[in-house]
């Protein structure tokens, strides 16, 4: 069997700390934005005044809690907490089998970082060339960067390095101006630049580095991936996703799908209304459902 840890991401409910939630995880670290006094009590107080907050915390049965702030000093978003947390679990199961799931609140709103690492980008010559430039971002990147890569040096330190499959992947586009060059939209759109992410994956011995596949993935495909490696069935007609390791083994084959599908019935701050996606080979569907109703 294999040990389990993830660290869970609370985004949009910063005065709601579930610690309970049960994931099925053998260790988990669940984490509210420690960012309500930085920006977001605002937006939470219109939330409580128009019933929302009351709602919420009714669904969930919980009372309000105060959010725990990170063990470090401007560590606003968790990113050194929840880096160190993935690196002591890592230590603890070092001679059997682990699966450590890391989902970073950073990069994300509100844009917090230290004022030394904001001033390093703000000077660079490049900032005024593009509008999607932007040193806060570039500042929060930079400790993510760094956090990934303590990660990594982490399994090189215990020898895992040639027998651990590690996986990089963004959930969604750049947040700002709707110029995600070379493609069109941002984050809150179905267009590419809001939907396609970087996706990079290590595994010594399987996946030649420096390699590429031209083979459209999910992120629905990881449980059935994963699955596969550790030798289960991943090919029931419940699951979405497919199994993305012939593409591992050998970044020339092809996956058996015709299609990639999206479903997003909501609104979003950023402007995007109800809408869907289909995209076949070179071409994209969207359909806004307000539109078509």
């Amino acid at each position: 069997g294999y040990n389990s840890f993830h660290e869970m991401r609370l985004m949009m409910l910063p005065t709601l700390f579930l610690p309970n939630m049960n994931t099925g995880m053998d260790d988990q670290l669940s984490r509210c934005l420690e960012a309500e006094k930085e920006g977001w009590g605002v937006v939470n107080q219109d939330r409580a005044k128009s019933g929302i907050k009351k709602d919420i915390n009714k669904m969930f049965e919980l009372p309000n809690r105060e959010i725990e702030k990170s063990k470090f000093d401007e560590d606003w978003h968790h990113v050194r907490e929840i880096t160190e947390r993935s690196v002591a679990f890592i230590k603890k199961n070092k001679d059997q089998p682990f699966f450590c799931y890391v989902t970073h609140n950073s990069i994300h709103d509100p844009e917090i970082e230290k004022k030394s690492l904001i001033e390093k980008y703000a000077k660079k010559p490049e900032l005024k060339k593009l509008k999607t430039n932007n040193p806060k971002q570039a500042a929060m990147l930079e400790t993510l960067d760094k956090s990934i890569g303590t990660i990594l040096d982490t399994l090189e330190d215990l020898k895992l390095q040639n027998n651990t499959l590690v996986v990089f992947n963004s959930d969604n586009g750049q947040k700002g101006s709707k110029e995600g060059k070379p493609f069109r939209g941002s984050k809150g759109d179905l267009y590419e630049a809001g939907i396609r992410m970087p996706l990079i994956i290590r595994w010594p011995g399987v996946v030649k580095p420096g390699t590429e596949s031209a083979q459209f993935v999910i992120s629905n495909d990881f449980f059935p991936t994963f699955t596969d490696l550790a030798g289960g069935i991943s090919r029931e007609k419940d699951i979405d996703g497919v199994s993305l390791l012939p593409v591992l083994m050998d970044s020339g084959a092809k996956l058996t799908r015709e299609s990639l599908c999206w479903h997003y019935p909501h609104y979003h701050g950023l402007g995007i209304a109800p809408s869907g996606a289909i995209r076949k080979g070179r071409y994209k569907l969207i359909e806004w459902f307000e539109k078509s109703a």
